[in-house]
Order: structure tokens, then C-alpha cells, then sequence
């Protein structure tokens, strides 16, 4: 299904063909070191795509222009992987099979997305310096409001707290000062950074044949003249050395805590022990019946909410809750004691066929929309992994309670962050009450 061709130096082409849909999708993927002196800058970049381009200069030429089109829809979005940052540019459209007046849909919206990418609107030979300033303040007003949502905020103390020194604590927004630091001309250069430097993976989802798909996608990368691609490794530390414990206070009646560990990911680490860390968080705490809903939630009501989420490409696992204060120590003390049972293989029968099939529903998911289904092939392959879905989901289920509990041991807890609440705002739940 995932046919896969190199297009150029770091370019490479994704065919995804089907018919489950109306629409094609085609996509483009920058990714590029995460950096603290690049980072708020690409993530600026993002949002002046969305302006438009030269041969459409104002939103709202632009926004006629995909009216156009069969009503496409453009997508521009940026994020961390790992400790890389990826700068995504989408077009979605109405398959040729299905555009009846003569007009080549596919072609000129693919067309559209390469102009924005390659002939973005400029002046004076720069990004326009009124689009920047009104940039610059909104990236400012989003990294400022950062502390309004207590769940996003928590999480992100936690992995600056966990991870200094290391690229993976860097927010996208980067910081106000290096936001300030940005003009229009520092903007340009390093837009012209990332067309040369970035690892680049074009997708096409849809109904086209590839030899047509795939010309499309040489057309684009035919337009990256000069390549000199960087690097893009993520630092693994494989297991805590101390335990960090850091509290802040906040104007809020319930409290956040958050809790970071190291799962023992290294270079060398095998798809098998990865899938196992897969399961392991399913089991422990992103279902309904997880281990930390049904005891830290349920059983013992020691908090509004707690779950789990991990990050196989950096070996990282998150835990967080919001508790009220007098109950932060013992919800610690039960998340750790929840990861013990799975270390000790205290996992029932029931417990691994529900999270079997949470995974299986989660991969039926993946056929939803060309956007989920070039999704799973990204992240996949980000990870070296190209499995289809229907392989990953053979290979979950045959695993083990045995390894997941040695997936599990494996785990090792690295920072606790407590977000003491000391005010009179409402408590909040997951909304499983």
C-alpha cells in the first residue's frame, strides 16, 4: 500500500492509493532540527503560509481561489516530533473521478500548494513586515496564554523540568525574546534554511495512479534547487538517574500533578520492545478500564482525572492528574503503585483483550480520512517503521502479558511536577463522571 520513492537528496515521495475516498490529498513535510534559536521562527513560517502567495496575495483571493477548486482545503499546522520540528503544508480536493466540467481539480491544487510553499508573497524582496509584526504579537499573545490552560501548562513544566539541556523541553512558540528577535529579512533567510536543510516527505492519498501522483510530487521537488539537508537525531536517555520534584502555586482550587519517566527506549531497541511499550500504556492509562482510571480514579477517588501518554521516539511517558492537594502524595503513590503491578505481571486476562482491541479500533481509525491515513505512514515512518495496519495490529496481538511487564520494568520515574492550587477556580474532570 505505502509505495515509496526517493525524489531527490533527503525528498521522499509517499503513494498511498485508495478509493475509500472523495477527495485526494496531497502534503508536504518539513523536518528540520528542533532548535532554540530556529524554533519560534519556523513556527512563525507556518502561520505566513497561511497568508497566501505571490499569484494570490491576500486571504481573501486566496480563499477564492480553493472556492474554486471544488471548495480544497488548504491545512498548515507545525510540531514537535521527537526532537524534531515539523512544519506540515496540506491540500485536500475532490477526485478527478468525480469533477465533471473539464476542470483539472487535482492539477492546479497541487499547483497551488507548491506556490505557496515556493512563491510566498513578498515585499521588497522579503516577507511583507505588517504580516510578521501581526504575527510576531499573536505568537506572543499564544505563548502567554499557555498558563491559562492548566493541563498544557502542568505538562509542559514537566518536560522542561525533565528534560533540560535537551531539545525536547523547547516550546514550539519558542521564547518572547526570540520572538522579538525576528524580522522580515531573518525570517526570509531562514526560510530559505529550511527549503535547503529540511528532510522533506511528500504523501499523495488517493485515487490517482502514480505515475501521475508521483509527477506531481517531482514537480514540487524539482523546485528545492539547492539541498543540503541537516541531521535531524533525537537524544535518547534511556533511564532516570535522580528523581526531580519541583512545585509551583497557582490561583486555581484543584491541583495538576504531572509525572515524567524514561521507558528505557535506545538506538537499538526493537519494533517488538516498542510495540510492547504500545500496549503497556493502553493498559496502564489511555482506556477506560486502564489501570489508573479504575484504581487511582475510580477505585480510590483520589483525583478528578489520570491518565498516561508516551513518546516512543524520545522514550518518554507522561502521567498526569488533577487532584486536590491534600490527595497529590497518595495519587503519586498509587500511579507507581499501578506501574509495579504491571511489572509483576499483574495484568488479567480481560485487561490484555481489551487493550488489544482498543488498539485495533484506534488502527480501524486510520481509514476514516486521507488526512489519517497519511498520518499513520508519517509517524510510522519517523519511527523506521512502515508496517500497514493491519501488520502492527498482528503484531499486538501477539504479545504477551510477559512482555509487557518487561516493557514495563524497563520504566523508570525521572520528574514529578505538583501545581499546588491555591484559589477558588472550579475543579475540572475528564468528563467520565
Amino acid at each position: 500500500m505505502n509505495q515509496t520513492k526517493i525524489l531527490g537528496e533527503a525528498i521522499t515521495f509517499r503513494y498511498l492509493p485508495t478509493d475509500l475516498f472523495t477527495t485526494d490529498y496531497f502534503s508536504v513535510h518539513f523536518i528540520l532540527p528542533l532548535a532554540k534559536d530556529t524554533v519560534a521562527g519556523y513556527t512563525l513560517l507556518s502561520k505566513l503560509f497561511k497568508k497566501g502567495c505571490r499569484a494570490y496575495p491576500s486571504q481573501g483571493a486566496f480563499a477564492k481561489r480553493l472556492e474554486e477548486l471544488y471548495a480544497s482545503s488548504l491545512g498548515i499546522s507545525v510540531s514537535k516530533q521527537g526532537e524534531q520540528q515539523m512544519l506540515s503544508l496540506s491540500i485536500e480536493f475532490l477526485s478527478s473521478r468525480f469533477v465533471y466540467d473539464g476542470v483539472d481539480v487535482a492539477s492546479e491544487a497541487c499547483k497551488l500548494l507548491s506556490d505557496v510553499i515556493c512563491d510566498p508573497y513578498l515585499e521588497n524582496g522579503v516577507f511583507s513586515a505588517s504580516f510578521v509584526e501581526r504575527e510576531k504579537i499573536a505568537l506572543k499573545d499564544q505563548l502567554r496564554a499557555t498558563i491559562n490552560d492548566k493541563r498544557s501548562y502542568v505538562l509542559k513544566r514537566c518536560r522542561e523540568v525533565m528534560c533540560e539541556g535537551e531539545a525536547y523541553s523547547l516550546a514550539l512558540e519558542g521564547t518572547e525574546e526570540s520572538i522579538d528577535s525576528i524580522t522580515p529579512a531573518s525570517l526570509w533567510a531562514l526560510y530559505q534554511k529550511m527549503l535547503s536543510e529540511a528532510k522533506i516527505e511528500i504523501f499523495y492519498v488517493g485515487r490517482e495512479t502514480e505515475q501521475v501522483a508521483e509527477a506531481r510530487a517531482r514537480a514540487l521537488a524539482e523546485r528545492f534547487a539547492v539541498r543540503h539537508p541537516q541531521r535531524c537525531d533525537t537524544v535518547l536517555v534511556p533511564h532516570a538517574k535522580t528523581v526531580k520534584r519541583v512545585t509551583e502555586s497557582v490561583d486555581a482550587k484543584q491541583g495538576k500533578l504531572a509525572m515524567g519517566f524514561r521507558t528505557g527506549i535506545e538506538k537499538d531497541t526493537s519494533i517488538k520492545d516498542k510495540d510492547a511499550l504500545l500496549l503497556f500504556n493502553i493498559i496502564y492509562g489511555t482506556s477506560p478500564v486502564s489501570k489508573l482510571f479504575m484504581n487511582v480514579r475510580e477505585k480510590r477517588s483520589l483525583c478528578y482525572y489520570c491518565s498516561s501518554r508516551n513518546d516512543n521516539q524520545k522514550g518518554i511517558l507522561f502521567v498526569q492528574s488533577g487532584v486536590e492537594n491534600d490527595k497529590a502524595q497518595e495519587a503519586e503513590e498509587e500511579i507507581l503503585i499501578q506501574l509495579q503491578e504491571i511489572r509483576d505481571g499483574h495484568i488479567d486476562e480481560a485487561e490484555m483483550i481489551a487493550a488489544k482491541q482498543a488498539f485495533r479500533d484506534m488502527t480501524r481509525s486510520v481509514s476514516d480520512s486521507p488526512y489519517m491515513l497519511e498520518q499513520w505512514y508519517l509517524k510510522r515512518s519517523m519511527l523506521g517503521d512502515n508496517r500497514t495496519p493491519q501488520e502492527m495490529n498482528e503484531a499486538i496481538e501477539a504479545l504477551t502479558l510477559e512482555d509487557v511487564s518487561l516493557a514495563a520494568r524497563k520504566i523508570t520515574l525521572d520528574t514529578v511536577f505538583f501545581l499546588r492550587g491555591d484559589g477558588e477556580e472550579e475543579a475540572e474532570n475528564d468528563g467520565q463522571l
